[in-house]
C-alpha cells in the first residue's frame, strides 16, 4: 500500500464522519437555518474528493507515490516500549 492510497482512504474515512456529524447538527430556530450545517458539511465533502482524487492519482504508474513504510523494522524499540506503554 502507497502513502497516497492511505492518507486517500483515511481522508475519506474523516471527510464521512465528519459529514454525517454536520448533518446531526440541531436545527436552528432563529436566524439562518442553513448556515451552521453548510460549511462543516461542505467541508466534509472537499475531504471526501480529496481522499479520491489521492487515490486516482496513485493509479497511475508514472505518478506513485512510494511503499508506506512506518518503520518497524527500523525503530523496533521505540514502538515495543510505546505498545507497552
Amino acid at each position: 500500500m502507497t502513502t497516497n492510497i492511505l492518507t486517500g482512504i483515511i481522508s475519506i474515512v474523516l471527510g464521512l464522519v465528519y459529514s454525517i456529524t454536520a448533518l446531526r447538527l440541531p436545527r436552528m430556530a432563529m436566524g439562518d437555518r442553513l448556515g451552521p450545517k453548510i460549511f462543516p458539511y461542505f467541508v466534509g465533502i472537499v475531504t471526501i474528493i480529496t481522499g479520491i482524487a489521492l487515490i486516482l492519482q496513485d493509479r497511475d504508474p508514472e505518478k506513485r507515490s512510494k511503499k508506506a513504510e512506518f518503520g518497524f523494522k527500523e525503530h523496533k524499540n521505540l514502538w515495543l516500549n510505546i505498545v507497552i506503554l
